[in-house]
């Protein structure tokens, strides 16, 4: 769930006449049955709602209820954020041609490590279901940016999906399966699990040293700590792609956990942590015209444009090179051979943009091409099974059960480590039942007002949210494929995307975002060369950027590496006899701290709070940061601001997140 201004409702004048577009389209409808007042709670509540006169189905919950003002303001889209596509600027993508620095790399000393680790635990990871996606980073893969910031232009962050003139689109749990082969089944990760304690060296977290420290070179055997270090590397590299461009200690408890094979859905975890990249991303991207700079982009960016080759790869300007020819017809997953395509180097890169966005515009109609995965030819067995199964064997019970994770609407948690964020995302396929061969029909959503939209997620909450019981039935039902929709479906989704068109026309904004490719950034001399030691500094020890322009976030990363040195520093601390909290003593009395330039607001973790934040202190105006004119690579002043403007919204958790009354 992601934070939302204030809400306007849009003008719903008199429906808008489809009557010739409907003509057209008719043949492609599947009438949606007439139902008593008995039948309405089956069609609120079943997954797979059969159809009467065909063979199809449509993919429930279904949205019965009249549109309210409240609804039409959410749902399917908060007004005051739409996409890209329907605004009419700024814009800016003079940063488009700039390489993604969180990009996966494929180090020659990372496929030497990975090949060691492979031959002892290549058979463990088949059996985990982890094999496929580790074989993923074999080959990167490179990123298309252009493919992946056109396509931002068109993602909805309100219900997580991209909203094309077809209707909505978006990666789902069974694109996830054939992908990576990850099941979509497991237990949701929980980072206040405890593991054993395994020996990783993070003296050096960048990258290569990293793997200098912790891959024994001079031993065959793979031992638990290097497993482990191996695991952490190859989820901050290649599946979470760090924003901190090196290997933090949060993921040592995932990498713990899988290694001791508990049964993770790690498929969940990636697509609700997707989920999230894209929705902060593409507010990043709305408000980079203002801000500047580079737009950091970490986060698994690489499963989304996995996706979008899948679906728009014969489309797009994308090539695979002759080195891979051999290696992509041996593939077992369709991640695997996509992981190997690159950008067309023959074009410009305001060429390939222009080829993304024409594409993903030019969509008037759903096609099987958008539901790739309805026929699956690569993968594990349980994958290529039919549903509902006609095999007699125990697989019965394992295949409905992925099916039923697939088409259910359920929350995905994008929380990695102990405390905040609690980040929960709401997954509805029913939203794209097409993507499964099922009938579209106008579908109901999870939230049903702005206040469940933006509720606080705090721990409570989070755990509520995760463990609550499901209020939808599954059961079984065969189905033939079907690609169509409902006339209520389409006269709903028109009116919708017409309206939205009015506001900004997509197909008239192309020229528009092109002419800002080479939009020359304006850099204030002012803002040039200090604070520069002590930035660095702050980096390196607290391994996180530093982001002027999202305080809350660059306090809350540096935050989690100090609780992790502060614990280590209490074990090997011989204490006073009394010590009240050996926390803070540790923290005020043994840890020389890189500070955040003139801001000790870092150091605030949890009751009872060191004395100085209880007091109103007054940094000197000269040293405020001004906005619009800092960022990270452009701005290397101090970040200052007034305690007055601070509130603290989440006391009683570790690492707390800062609200700020303005931003300086």
């Amino acid at each position: 769930m992601t934070n939302a201004a204030g809400t306007s409702h849009v003008n719903r004048e008199e429906p808008i006449d489809f009557t010739e577009e409907i003509a057209s389209a008719a043949p492609a409808f599947v009438n949606e049955p007439e139902i008593n007042e008995a039948e309405k709670a089956i069609w609120k509540t079943q997954v797979i709602i059969p159809c009467t006169d065909t063979p199809h189905a449509f993919l429930g919950p279904i949205s019965l209820e009249p549109e309210t003002p409240e609804i039409n303001s959410l749902f399917p889209c908060i007004e005051t954020q739409p996409p890209l596509i329907f605004t009419k600027g700024p814009f800016d993508l003079s940063f488009v041609k700039s390489k993604i620095r969180t990009e996966p790399k494929t180090y020659p000393e990372y496929i030497a490590w990975l090949d060691k680790v492979q031959k002892q635990k290549g058979q463990f990871w088949k059996e985990k279901g982890i094999f496929d996606l580790i074989q993923i980073s074999r080959y990167g893969p490179k990123y298309h940016n252009e493919l992946i910031f056109a396509a931002l232009h068109f993602w909805n962050p309100s219900n997580n999906s991209l909203h094309l003139k077809c209707g909505m689109l978006t990666p789902t749990l069974l694109d996830v399966a054939g992908l990576t082969s990850l099941k979509p089944t497991g237990y949701t990760f929980n980072p206040d699990v405890t593991t054993s304690q395994y020996s990783v060296n993070f003296d050096s977290p960048a990258y290569g040293l990293f793997i200098a420290n912790n891959h024994d070179t001079k031993c065959a055997e793979v031992s638990a700590d290097e497993h482990v270090a191996f695991l952490t590397y190859w989820l901050s590299m290649h599946v979470f792609c760090s924003r901190s461009v090196q290997v933090p200690k949060k993921f040592m408890c995932l990498a713990s956990q899988l290694h001791e094979g508990t049964d993770i859905c790690l498929s969940k975890l990636i697509l609700g942590s997707l989920y999230e990249t894209l929705n902060h991303t593409t507010n990043n991207l709305r408000d980079y015209p203002q801000t500047g700079g580079n737009l950091v982009v970490s986060g698994p960016i690489w499963l989304f444009q996995l996706w979008l080759l899948a679906i728009f790869g014969s489309k797009l300007a994308s090539i695979l090179p002759s080195s891979y020819t051999s290696a992509y017809s041996d593939k077992t997953t369709e991640g695997i051979g996509l992981a190997m395509f690159h950008p067309d180097g023959n074009k410009s890169s305001q060429q390939l943009f222009e080829n993304a966005y024409e594409t993903l515009l030019d969509c008037p109609i759903f096609t099987p091409m958008m539901a790739p995965f309805t026929t699956r030819k690569y993968g594990p067995n349980w994958f290529k099974e039919d549903f509902p199964t006609t095999s007699k064997t125990a697989n019965k019970t394992e295949i409905n059960a992925i099916w039923e994770a697939y088409l259910t609407p359920t929350y995905l948690s994008s929380r990695l480590t102990p405390g905040s964020p609690y980040g929960v995302y709401g997954y509805q396929p029913n939203h794209v039942a097409r993507q499964f061969g099922m009938v579209q029909s106008k579908p109901s959503s999870l939230f049903k007002s702005i206040s469940e939209w933006k509720i606080p997620l705090i721990e409570p909450v989070w755990k509520s949210i995760i463990q609550a019981k499901r209020t939808t039935v599954f059961e079984p039902t065969y189905f033939s494929t079907s690609f169509a929709c409902s006339e209520t479906f389409f006269r709903w989704w028109r009116n919708y995307y017409t309206r939205q068109s009015n506001r900004g026309n997509p197909d008239e904004l192309l020229p528009q975002l092109t002419s800002t490719f080479h939009t020359l950034q304006n850099k204030d001399k002012k803002t040039r060369g200090t604070h520069i030691k002590e930035i660095q500094q702050f980096q390196r020890y607290y391994q996180t950027t530093y982001d002027p322009l999202h305080p809350k976030r660059t306090v809350y990363y540096a935050a989690q590496t100090l609780r992790d040195k502060v614990r280590e520093k209490i074990s090997e601390t011989i204490f006073p006899p009394g010590t009240p909290n050996k926390y803070l003593y540790v923290l005020e009395k043994k840890m020389k701290l890189a500070k955040l330039p003139s801001c000790n607001l870092a150091l605030a973790f949890r009751p009872p709070y060191p004395k100085w934040l209880l007091y109103n202190f007054k940094f000197p105006q000269n040293n405020l940061v001004t906005y619009a004119k800092c960022n990270l690579y452009q701005y290397n002043g101090e970040l200052g601001y007034e305690l007055s403007q601070v509130r603290i919204e989440t006391p009683s958790i570790m690492g707390m997140i800062f609200s700020f009354a303005k931003t300086h």
